[in-house]
């Protein structure tokens, strides 16, 4: 018999991976059972605030801090008006920790949105936390004119 990737612990971003592999039998029904354990490692991302806003536009902030025990990683965000999100901007892959960003647009002036940053590598995904931000009200810049 033999069983592969086992997951047998999950500790924070790190997975503990055990594979049993069976011997030779020998002949008094003992086996030997070779046990080989294998720790990963999930990419560790952060969602940073969106600056700047306009009524219509945002630009999301993030950094990926790890890449874990893949490389490369894929990262983007997940944005919209609920923490259930809903829209992903473009992808990015990246090779080495750095932070990153991208402009999301066609927004609603003076409502509020939420998004955070996702990485996915070969064993797993990792999200960053919630962040929300308000777009500006349409004519804001009109109030410093009276």
């Amino acid at each position: 018999m033999k069983i592969n990737r086992l997951p047998v612990v999950i500790l924070s971003s790190l997975m503990l991976i055990v594979s049993l592999c069976p011997a030779v039998q020998a002949d008094n029904d003992t086996a030997e059972v070779e046990l080989r354990v294998e720790i990963i490692a999930l990419p560790s991302i952060i969602t940073k605030d969106a600056y700047p806003i306009t009524a219509t536009s945002a630009l999301l902030h993030g950094r990926l801090n790890s890449l874990g025990t893949a490389s490369p990683v894929v990262v983007y965000f997940e944005w919209g008006t609920t923490t259930a999100y809903g829209f992903t901007t473009k992808s990015r892959t990246m090779t080495k920790p750095k932070t990153f960003s991208r402009s999301i647009t066609g927004l609603t002036p003076d409502t509020t949105y939420h998004f955070r940053t996702v990485a996915v590598g070969e064993d797993g995904t990792s999200y960053g936390s919630d962040v929300s931000f308000t777009t500006r009200e349409r004519w804001w810049w009109l109030k410093w004119l009276w």
